[in-house]
């Protein structure tokens, strides 16, 4: 869980399928078997290999559930080069196969890679990124799974001041469907997407400060049929603080808005509505302790474009947590809820609104030196107003070894 501001919380959570109800329970990188050096130290490499199976009780996300199991298999590489004492560059990338028993158009080769430049000194911090993912992605507001392929680029500046931090970034993202769903096409759902962030931070005291952000954002969709190209801008004050060495809070508030460029004729549908606003909220608290044991509360609130409507108000809430039991084994346990509210609805029919709650636990085994075992079993229930409802039971066994 990150403390760092995030745009129109939420964001494309609809489409893309992130969200507070999908969310992970990340755990620790296992301890390296041994390192491979390059160029004197400069270079360092982890190669990285691993296997899972996965039980699924609604596979296809539908009222009558059909259960399936599937394997999978992934094989990637880990790098650091250090250029000199103040940046260094980084790449992490896999390759990942699935298969499943009985839904077979789910079988996928897919994977991802993160190509990363931070540059660090006293008077600033300079990162960069570059990432690709392709992958089957759950989609939040029907359940179902469809393969996409994300394409993103960052980069974010701040600078310091004697009492001000001054920081700048953009991104720009591509992100295309390859299935069609049962609620848009994949042309109709594939989009671009680009955002420009300012913030402000005054460091009012040693340990607390106030900050202020403001953000624009535009998607651009390869076919109006169904979906609004669309324009935001968010504003939001917030305040950090240490309450001590291991903890943290941030809070930050402000007003999000949407803008929509309707296309063809519109009247009487859910996608009429141009203009579009909702509350952003963050209230995020994270402490741990020397031991490994960590514990997490997050409180989201956004504008985000919907499935069933130009936009939505996404609001929910997230806990995380993970208990050092042994010194081999770690618990692990996650309890979130969602809520996704469209702002509006087709002449005569009820405004879309989905409750999505999640409850996961799981662990992790440190067998030997680079080699860790996972248990990870999730329930989620989504419940909705118009659409269908569905439930599901996920249990993962993987195995992973790190060089």
């Amino acid at each position: 869980m990150s403390s760092l501001p995030i745009c129109r919380i939420l964001g494309l959570a609809v489409l893309t399928g992130v969200a507070a109800t999908a969310a992970a329970v990340e755990g620790p990188e296992p301890d390296t078997i041994g390192r491979m050096d390059f160029d004197d130290g400069a270079l360092v490499v982890h190669p990285r290999a691993g296997v899972g199976a996965t039980y699924d009780t609604n596979v296809v996300a539908r009222h009558e559930a059909e259960d399936d199991f599937s394997v999978f298999g992934l094989a990637g590489v880990g790098l650091n080069y250090r250029l000199d004492e103040a940046q260094h560059v980084t790449f992490v990338g896999q390759v990942r196969g699935d298969r499943y028993v009985d839904h077979r158009e789910f079988d996928l080769v897919g994977g991802n890679a993160t190509l990363g430049y931070q540059r660090t000194s006293q008077e600033h911090e300079l990162t960069g990124q570059a990432l690709y993912d392709r992958a089957l992605t759950f989609l939040a507001q029907t359940g179902e799974r469809v393969v996409t392929e994300d394409g993103r680029v960052t980069a974010d500046g701040t600078w310091h001041a004697l009492y001000s931090d001054y920081g700048l970034g953009a991104s720009a993202e591509r992100l295309r469907y390859l299935d069609d769903t049962s609620a848009f096409t994949a042309r109709s759902g594939t989009y671009d997407r680009y955002t420009v962030t300012a913030r402000y931070a005054w460091r009012y005291a040693q340990d607390a400060s106030a900050t202020f952000r403001l953000t624009g954002d535009a998607t651009a969709y390869d076919d109006n049929t169904q979906f609004n190209d669309e324009r935001g801008l968010t504003a939001a004050g917030g305040w950090k603080k240490n309450l001590d060495r291991f903890t943290t809070i941030a809070t930050e508030v402000g007003l999000g808005y949407s803008r929509y460029r309707i296309s063809g004729d519109r009247a009487g549908t859910a996608f009429d509505r141009s203009e579009s606003y909702a509350p952003a909220l963050l209230v995020d608290y994270e402490t741990s302790d020397e031991a490994g044991d960590s514990f997490g509360v997050r409180l989201t609130s956004g504008i985000a474009n919907s499935v069933s409507s130009n936009s939505s108000w996404n609001y929910g809430l997230d806990l995380q947590g993970r208990r050092v039991l042994t010194h081999v084994v770690q618990g692990f346990a996650s309890l979130g809820a969602a809520q996704f509210r469209d702002t509006s609805a087709a002449a005569g029919q009820d405004k879309e609104v989905r409750t999505s709650l999640r409850a996961g636990a799981g662990l992790d085994w440190a067998v030997q030196r680079g080699l860790t075992a996972r248990l990870d079993t999730t329930y989620l229930d989504s419940q909705a107003k118009v659409a269908q409802d569905y439930q599901r039971i996920l249990v993962t066994v993987s195995l992973t070894a790190v060089y």
